[in-house]
């Protein structure tokens, strides 16, 4: 009996042991997981900053998920409707941050394109070496010159002054090659590849589109008094080769009724002007016949009165020099024994025109600025800090695809 009553004090101290020994050990576990729980929540990688940087993850895709709706109503409203930005603010004559984005900065003019170089003494006259230009790209003050309320597209162009290089051209191939040439001088040195925009030249069409009553009457008023329409024949029948191609050429008496434009380039026409005759020394042909010439020809000084926009009038006859217009024009004046083809020009305070070949196989040249130019559309922003300063140029997010 006695034996089994210490048997049993033994057991019972024995239980308390491990009963003590258990606890502790537990305790320390659980700290050691509490400590790791506490890292784990609290820690730079815890769960509440995973949690907050979810949320905040969250909002940020929120947000950009609902500027992308956004942005995909404003594209589908263009597509439908034809989104226009507001441009009210601006105005003719304000100066635009604009930077040319162009893998070139110089441009190669080729003598047997532009007709620049010497020729013979005797007519009809032909080049007998070519004198290429090396053509700079310049830095261009640029202003806006038309603003298109209804669609949005602002035309800005790079102001030209009297210390900027000039520009050769000559005989028929200038007056070939001349409008082609303008445009793809500025196209290779003005152009903008970030905002997708393409620079070409000034031409008549972007003046006389902005004259009102007064200076159409004033060009034409000069046209009648001036010129004619006139036929020529013999030796003083010969012509450019794009002029077969021109509206209301008249060649061995087969009228064109449909034809090329003066400003137009000649690029998409049956035979490819001006490329056919980029090589074609002569850059002449003369009629079997005859070729019946009309006289589009004028020389007017203009005013302000000649325009209801005097910023856009400022602009254009302002700058204090000459400059070339990508347009051909024909000259046919009465008393005349022969026709001329020419380019016209702004020169200072009027628009007036440089021959460039006469129908007697005579060349005549010139040597002027070049005036680009850069038509901006609704999917660029036009954009500034405050009411004053020149105006910055961007790419309109929500218009990326159009």
């Amino acid at each position: 009996m006695e034996k089994q009553k210490k048997q049993g004090i033994l057991n019972i101290k024995n239980s308390k042991g491990i009963t003590l020994v258990a606890l502790v050990i537990t305790i320390i576990i659980m700290l050691i997981l509490a400590g790791v729980a506490l890292r784990l929540a609290l820690g730079e990688n815890g769960l509440f900053k995973m949690s907050e940087k979810a949320v905040e993850k969250y909002k940020e895709e929120a947000a950009k998920e609902e500027n992308t709706l956004g942005n995909m109503e404003k594209q589908l409203k263009y597509m439908i409707e034809g989104y226009v930005p507001d441009r009210s603010m601006l105005k003719v004559g304000d100066e635009v941050n604009y930077t040319p984005q162009t893998a070139k900065t110089t441009y190669t003019l080729e003598g047997n394109k532009s007709g620049y170089g010497d020729y013979t003494s005797s007519k009809p006259k032909t080049m007998t070496k070519a004198t290429d230009q090396e053509i700079s790209q310049e830095n261009y003050t640029w202003k806006i010159m038309d603003i298109n309320s209804k669609t949005g597209e602002v035309k800005i162009m790079g102001v030209p002054t009297s210390s900027m290089p000039t520009v050769y051209f000559k005989g028929a191939l200038g007056y070939n090659n001349g409008v082609y040439l303008l445009d793809d001088i500025c196209k290779t040195l003005y152009s903008n590849s970030d905002l997708g925009v393409t620079a070409r030249s000034i031409d008549i069409e972007d003046i006389e589109s902005k004259m009102n009553d007064k200076g159409r009457d004033a060009k034409n008023d000069y046209i009648s008094e001036n010129q004619t329409t006139k036929e020529f024949n013999g030796s003083n029948a010969y012509y450019p080769n794009i002029y077969k191609y021109q509206q209301d050429s008249n060649i061995d008496g087969t009228e064109k009724t449909e034809g090329i434009s003066e400003s137009d380039d000649g690029t998409k026409t049956e035979a490819g002007i001006p490329i056919e005759h980029a090589t074609n020394v002569e850059g002449y042909t003369q009629a079997e016949t005859s070729i019946t010439v009309k006289g589009t020809y004028y020389y007017a000084t203009q005013n302000a009165g000649y325009f209801d926009d005097e910023d856009f009038y400022n602009l254009m006859f302002k700058t204090g020099t000459y400059y070339w217009l990508a347009s051909r024009y024909s000259g046919c004046f009465s008393s005349s024994s022969c026709a001329d083809f020419g380019l016209r020009i702004v020169a200072s305070s009027s628009i007036n025109g440089y021959k460039m070949f006469n129908s007697d196989g005579d060349y005549d040249d010139d040597n002027i600025r070049v005036c680009p130019v850069v038509s901006l559309g609704a999917n660029i922003q036009i954009t500034r800090d405050g009411n004053a300063g020149a105006w910055d140029l961007s790419k309109d997010p929500n218009f990326g695809g159009f």
